[in-house]
C-alpha cells in the first residue's frame, strides 16, 4: 500500500498540506486510523486538499465515514461548505436546509427509477450521504446539538414518509384504495422516542406507531378487495420491512413498533377510534410518559394531528397521583437494575448513573406533574420542554442550566461513540487507548480530563434526579397516599380536605383549607405561580399535618406555619430542605405549634429562617447552642451596624429558643444564654459607638443592672444600664459615646429595635446626668439621696463593657457604696411599702403579682445580700439562685426558707420565660380568655384529665408557688421590721 504522504505528494499544494497533516496527526484521536482512512480516500482519486482541515477533523471523529466516501468519492467535493452554510448558534434552526425543497428534489429523483427496490435503494444511499453532510456540519462547522438532531430527525421524517407512500402506492395498485363508506381512509405514522422529540442521533432505532382513520374496505377489483384493517396491517408490515432491510446501499432505519397498543402482541395498525379507546381504557403510566414525545411525521396529517392532540390530552390528564409516581419510579429502577446487572452503571451513557435517561426522566416527570395545570410545558423536544419548565417555575434556572449542559454533553459523547463504528453504541470504552481517543474526539486533552467532566456532570444530575424524583413521594400508608393525592391535584376536593384536617385536630376547617391552599402557593416573585411548590408540599403534607396534630393548638400551628413560610425566599426551596431534613420539618412545626415569640421573629425577619436552615444543615455536630459566628469584624465598619447586630441577635434568639422549647437546657441556662447574647451586642455596639463618636479612647464603663446584671434575662427583657466615666474630666467624651450606644441599641429601625434600654437606675433617675462617675456613685449611696430600693437594685450591678481597669474600679466603688450601710428594720419597712406599691400599681403578673411573684423572691435575696454583703463577699453575688444556695448551706429555718423559695423561684421564672416564648405576652400575665389559657397550658406541657382540665392544673400550680413566694417574703420582711 502506497504511503499516505507519498500519495498526497502527487497532489497540488503538497508542501502546505503535508505539514498540516503532520501537525494534525500529532494531536489526533487515532492517528493510525486517520492515516489509513485518508490514504484510502486519496487512492480513489478524490482530492480533499481544498478542505483538508475539515476532512481531517471529520475522519478523525467519524472513521466510519471512510466507507461511504470510498464508495462515492464525489462526496469529497460536494459536502464541504454545505454544512457551513447551515451552522447556527445554540437552539438555532438551519436557514439553508429547506425540507420542502429537499423533498421535491427527492421526489423528482425517485420518479426516474423503474422499480420499488430501486427507489428504496436510492433512499438508502441518500440517507447515508445526508448523514455524512450532517456529520460535517456537526464536527467541522460546530453546529449546535439542536441543529444536528433536528436535521437527523428531519431526514428520518422524509425517509419514513417516502417509504410509506411507496409501499402504500404498491398496495393500492393491488387491492384498491381504502374507504369508509364514501370517505377515503388514510394512514398516519406517529414518531415516538427520540424521533418524536426531533432529537434523533446518528444510529438510533426509530420508535413508530401506525394507525389508520376508520374501518371499511378497499375498492379494488372483485376478489382483490380487503378490509381496511388488513390493508393497513400489510402497509405497516411492508413499510417496516423496507425501512429495516439491509442492501448493498445500506439500511434506512431499525424500526421498533413495541409502543403500539398491546406492544409486541398487538395489531400492527389500528383505527383511530380503537387506538384512542385502548389508551383511555388500558393505557399505563409509562405509556403516558412515552406519548409525551408523540409527533406526526408521515401520511394523513389531519388524522395524525387529531391523534396526537387526543393522545397527549390523555397523557397529561389531570397530573400524576401518588401511585402513578410510584410506578414511574419502579420502571426507572428496573432500567437502572438492568444496567447495573451488566456492570455498566458508570459506563453506560444512556441508561447509566447520571446518564441521558436520568436527564430525560427529570424532564418528563416534571412535564407529567405540571402539564395538566400548565399546558405550555407540553413539548415533545427535551431541551425545549426544559426551557418551558423553567419559564413555568417547575425547575430553577440553575437546575435548568445543569440539565441542559449535561444533556448536551452526553449527547455529544453518544454521537462520537456512534460515529466511530457507525453503529448504536452507548458504552464508554474500557480500553485506555480507546478512552483517550474518545476524550480527544469530545474536545478534551486526555482521558483524565474527560472522565472528570463526565463524572462531575453525572453526579450533579443524579443528585437532581434523586431530589426531584427518586427520593420524592417515598412509600407511605394508605391514608397518607390519599392525603398526598389531595394536594397533588391542581383542583383538590376541598370537602374531603376539610374532613382530613378535622381528623388532625383543626377546628376551623374552612380556614384550614384556605391555609393549606396558601401553603401550596409560591410567594417568591421569581417563582410566582410555580407548580413546584404544590408538588413538594404534596409530598410533605402527610408528615406536616401529622406533626401539626401533635401540637397543643393545631389551628394556631397551621396558621403560623403559613405566615412564616410566606416570608422565606422561596417556599419550594424551603419545602425541599424540609423533605431532605426531617429535623427541619419538625423544628418548624414545633416553632409554629409552641412559640408565638419565635414565629414573630421569623415573620419580622424572614432571612433569619434561611440562616437557621443553614445552621441546622452545617452545625449538626454542635447543635444550636453556638455564639461562634460573632460579627466582630463587620460591625465596626458596617454601613448599617444595626442590621448586622439585629440579624445576629435574631439568629441567636432562635438558637436559644429552640433549645429551650425542646427542653435541651434549663431556665437558668436559657437566662445565661440570653444574657451573654445581650452582653455581646452591647460590647459590639460600644466599640462602634466609640468609633462613630470619634472618642476611641473614651473612658466609659457600661454597667448592667436588673436581670442583665444578674445573668437571668428572659425573652423580651429590657436592659437596665448605667454609664460611668472615669472622672468629671472624661464625662463629656463618655456622654458622646453613651448617647450613640443608646441610640444604636434602642432606636427603632427597619430591623426593629435591638433592645429596650432603661436608664432610670442611674443616680438621680430620669433627672440625673446620663453619665455618672465613681465619685458620684460613692457620694450618692454614702450619705447622698440614694434610697434603699436603689441599693437593692445595685446588688445586681455588673460591668458589661469598658476598659478592664476602670471596670474593676467601678465594681469596687459600687460594692463599697451599696453594701457598706448594711440593712436594718428601717430599710425593711421601706421595702415592705415599696412592695405594696408595686402590687397596686398595675395588673397582677408573674413578676410582681399582688398574691406573690418573682419579685418577692428577688427582694428576699437582695435583702440578705445587703444585710450580709458588707462582711461576706459571697453575698455580693448578683444572682438570686446563688444567694439562696448560700442560705441553704447555713441550715435551720433559713435553709428551709431558701429551699421553698428556690422551688417557687424556679417555677415562676420558668413560667415568666415560657409566657414570653410561648405566648409572647409582654406583661407576663396569664391570659384571661379560657380558650387561650387552655392552649397555653397545653403548650406548657399540662394535659387534660378526667379530674382536671389542663388550664385548671396550670392555675393551681401557679397559685401554689405564688403563695409560697408571697408567704416567704411576708415572713421575712415582718421579722426584719420588728428588729
Amino acid at each position: 500500500m502506497t504511503d499516505t504522504l507519498g500519495v498526497l505528494a502527487s497532489l497540488p499544494a503538497l508542501r502546505e498540506q503535508l505539514e498540516q497533516i503532520r501537525r494534525y496527526l500529532d494531536e489526533a484521536a487515532d492517528p493510525d486510523a486517520l492515516r489509513v482512512g485518508l490514504q484510502r480516500i486519496v487512492e480513489t482519486g478524490a482530492d480533499p486538499t481544498e478542505h483538508m482541515e475539515g476532512w481531517l477533523q471529520l475522519l478523525d471523529a467519524a472513521p466510519s465515514a471512510v466507507e461511504t466516501i470510498v464508495t462515492r468519492p464525489a462526496l469529497v467535493r460536494e459536502i464541504p461548505g454545505f454544512g457551513k452554510r447551515e451552522a447556527r448558534g445554540r437552539q438555532g434552526e438551519s436557514e439553508a436546509f429547506d425540507r420542502e425543497t429537499f423533498a421535491r428534489e427527492l421526489d423528482a429523483a425517485l420518479c426516474d427509477l423503474p422499480s420499488l427496490e430501486a427507489r428504496l435503494d436510492h433512499l438508502r444511499r441518500v440517507r447515508v450521504e445526508e448523514t455524512l453532510r450532517i456529520a460535517w456540519q456537526d464536527i467541522v462547522d460546530g453546529a449546535d446539538l439542536t441543529v444536528v438532531t433536528r436535521r437527523i430527525s428531519d431526514l428520518a421524517d422524509l425517509m419514513v414518509d417516502h417509504v410509506l407512500r411507496e409501499t402504500a402506492d404498491e398496495l393500492t395498485r393491488r387491492f384498491g384504495r381504502p374507504w369508509h363508506g364514501t370517505e377515503p381512509v388514510g394512514a398516519a405514522v406517529i414518531a415516538m422516542g427520540k424521533l418524536g422529540g426531533a432529537e434523533l442521533n446518528y444510529s438510533s432505532d426509530i420508535d413508530l406507531v401506525f394507525l389508520y382513520g376508520k374501518d371499511g374496505e378497499t375498492d379494488g377489483a372483485p376478489g382483490k378487495r380487503i378490509s381496511n384493517r388488513e390493508f393497513f396491517h400489510r402497509l405497516t408490515e411492508r413499510a417496516t420491512h423496507a425501512l429495516n432491510k439491509v442492501t448493498s446501499a445500506g439500511r434506512l432505519y431499525r424500526v421498533d413498533l413495541r409502543l403500539r397498543p398491546e406492544g409486541a402482541v398487538g395489531s400492527l395498525a389500528r383505527s383511530l377510534t380503537s387506538t384512542i379507546a385502548y389508551y383511555h381504557r388500558m393505557g399505563e403510566t409509562w405509556e403516558r410518559q412515552a406519548f409525551l414525545k408523540a409527533r406526526f411525521i408521515a401520511g394523513d396529517r389531519q388524522l395524525g394531528d387529531e391523534f396526537v392532540a387526543t393522545v397527549k390530552a390523555w397523557a397529561y390528564g389531570p397530573g400524576l397521583t401518588f401511585d402513578e409516581i410510584a410506578s414511574l419510579k419502579r420502571l426507572k429502577q428496573r432500567i437502572e437494575d438492568r444496567t447495573t446487572g451488566r456492570g455498566e452503571e458508570r459506563t453506560e451513557v444512556k441508561t447509566g448513573y447520571g446518564g441521558i435517561r436520568d436527564v430525560e426522566y427529570v424532564i418528563q416527570f416534571l412535564q407529567l406533574q405540571h402539564g395538566a395545570a400548565f399546558p405550555e410545558v407540553r413539548h415533545h423536544n427535551s431541551l425545549a420542554a426544559l426551557r418551558l419548565l423553567e419559564k413555568a417555575g417547575a425547575v430553577l434556572p440553575a437546575e435548568r442550566d445543569v440539565l441542559d449542559d449535561t444533556y448536551r454533553f452526553l449527547r455529544r459523547v453518544e454521537h462520537r461513540l456512534m460515529l466511530v463504528q457507525g453503529a448504536q453504541v452507548h458504552r464508554l470504552p474500557h480500553d485506555p487507548d480507546e478512552l483517550r481517543a474518545l476524550a480527544r474526539r469530545c474536545g478534551f486533552r486526555d482521558a483524565t480530563e474527560f472522565e472528570t467532566a463526565y463524572r462531575t456532570r453525572a453526579d450533579t444530575v443524579r443528585g437532581l434526579l434523586d431530589r426531584l424524583f427518586r427520593r420524592a413521594f417515598a412509600d407511605r400508608a394508605a391514608h397518607q397516599v390519599e392525603e398526598t393525592n389531595l394536594i397533588l391535584s391542581p383542583t383538590p376536593d376541598t370537602d374531603r380536605l376539610a374532613e382530613v384536617l378535622e381528623e388532625h385536630g383543626i377546628r376551623d376547617t374552612a380556614r384550614g383549607v384556605f391555609l393549606v391552599e396558601e401553603l401550596c402557593r409560591e410567594t417568591a416573585l421569581w417563582l410566582k405561580g410555580s407548580p413546584r411548590t404544590r408538588n413538594v408540599m404534596a409530598d410533605l403534607f402527610p408528615r406536616v399535618i401529622d406533626a401539626i396534630k401533635k401540637t397543643p393548638d393545631p389551628d394556631a400551628a397551621l396558621r403560623r406555619l403559613e405566615r412564616v413560610t410566606a416570608r422565606v425566599g422561596a417556599r419550594a426551596t424551603l419545602y425541599e430542605s424540609m423533605a431532605a431534613n426531617p429535623a427541619l420539618l419538625h423544628l418548624l412545626i414545633d416553632l409554629a405549634g409552641h412559640s408565638r415569640f419565635l414565629c414573630n421573629i421569623l415573620e419580622r425577619t424572614p432571612g433569619t429562617l434561611d440562616q437557621l436552615v443553614d445552621a441546622l444543615q452545617t452545625e449538626r455536630g454542635r447543635g444550636l447552642a453556638s455564639f461562634e459566628d460573632i460579627p466582630t469584624a463587620t460591625v465596626p465598619t458596617a454601613t448599617d451596624p444595626a442590621a448586622i447586630l439585629s440579624s445576629y441577635k435574631n439568629l441567636e434568639l432562635l438558637r436559644i429558643g429552640v433549645r429551650d422549647m425542646r427542653a435541651e437546657q434549663s431556665v437558668r441556662e436559657t437566662g445565661q444564654g440570653l444574657t451573654r447574647l445581650a452582653e455581646i451586642v452591647i460590647r459590639l455596639g460600644y466599640e462602634r459607638a466609640r468609633r462613630d463618636a470619634r472618642r476611641p479612647d473614651a473612658d466609659l464603663v457600661v454597667v448592667g443592672l436588673g436581670k442583665l446584671g444578674a445573668g437571668e434575662l428572659v425573652y423580651g427583657s429590657d436592659l437596665d444600664l448605667v454609664f460611668v466615666a472615669r472622672d468629671a474630666e472624661h464625662v463629656s467624651d463618655a456622654t458622646a459615646v453613651a448617647r450613640r450606644l443608646t441610640k444604636l441599641l434602642d432606636t427603632p429601625s427597619g430591623h426593629g429595635r435591638l433592645y429596650d434600654i432603661d436608664l432610670r437606675l442611674r443616680p438621680g433617675g430620669k433627672g440625673g446626668p446620663l453619665v455618672t462617675t465613681p465619685g458620684e456613685l460613692r457620694h450618692y449611696f454614702g450619705g447622698g439621696p440614694g434610697q434603699t430600693w436603689e441599693r437593692m437594685a445595685y446588688t445586681r450591678a455588673r460591668c458589661i463593657a469598658g476598659p478592664p481597669t476602670l471596670a474593676e474600679d467601678v465594681s469596687a466603688v459600687v460594692h463599697d457604696a451599696v453594701f457598706a450601710a448594711g440593712f436594718g428594720h428601717a430599710e425593711a419597712a421601706e421595702i415592705r411599702d415599696m412592695r405594696e406599691r408595686l402590687a397596686a400599681a398595675g395588673p397582677s403578673s408573674v413578676k410582681r403579682g399582688r398574691h406573690g411573684g418573682v419579685v418577692d423572691v428577688e427582694f428576699v435575696a437582695q435583702m440578705y445580700a445587703l444585710e450580709r454583703g458588707k462582711d461576706d463577699e459571697r453575698y455580693r453575688e448578683a444572682n438570686v439562685p446563688a444567694i439562696l444556695t448560700l442560705l441553704q448551706e447555713t441550715g435551720g429555718r433559713e435553709a428551709q426558707l431558701a429551699a421553698d423559695l428556690n422551688l417557687a423561684y424556679g417555677y415562676l421564672l420558668t413560667l415568666e420565660s415560657k409566657l414570653r416564648i410561648v405566648a409572647d405576652l409582654p406583661e407576663d400575665r396569664l391570659p384571661d380568655d379560657p380558650a387561650e389559657l387552655h392552649a397555653l397550658a397545653r403548650r406548657l406541657g399540662y394535659v387534660d384529665t378526667e379530674s382536671m382540665p389542663a388550664a385548671d392544673a396550670l392555675r393551681e400550680e401557679y397559685d401554689y408557688h405564688r403563695a409560697v413566694a408571697a408567704r416567704a417574703f411576708r415572713k421575712n420582711i415582718e421579722s426584719r421590721c420588728r428588729k
